[in-house]
């Protein structure tokens, strides 16, 4: 955050609108990232994603092995599919992101 403090004395003008948006996205992307990131690291989050994976792989293994299920179960299966990929690549994904918000206001800054 220090060096967003940086970019607003360095480029921050009130007669440009844009570059306070900017800086005010990429504060808000910081904070966000940050706080994913937090939450990564927590033993207790890291339970839930591990059972979340093993469950994802139980439903993997059941919708390409079970040829029994009804379509009315198998949209079930693939709705919890969906849901807990998205749910476990929130992690990662934020983590890139912070990343390369980070690289670009490095580069604002010519760091």
């Amino acid at each position: 955050m220090e060096n967003i403090q940086k970019l607003k004395d360095k480029f921050v003008n009130p007669a440009y609108e844009d570059d306070k948006q900017t800086i005010r996205e990429w504060e808000r992307q910081i904070r966000k990232s940050t706080l994913y990131s937090k939450l990564a690291e927590n033993d207790a989050m890291k339970i839930i994603v591990e059972e979340l994976n093993k469950e994802l792989d139980e439903i993997k293994a059941v919708l390409r092995d079970d040829e029994d299920q009804t379509m009315e179960d198998r949209k079930i299966l693939i709705y919890r599919r969906k849901l807990y990929e998205w749910f476990i690549g929130i992690f990662p994904e934020q983590a890139n992101i912070l990343k390369v918000t980070k690289g670009r206001i490095k580069e604002e800054l010519n760091e």
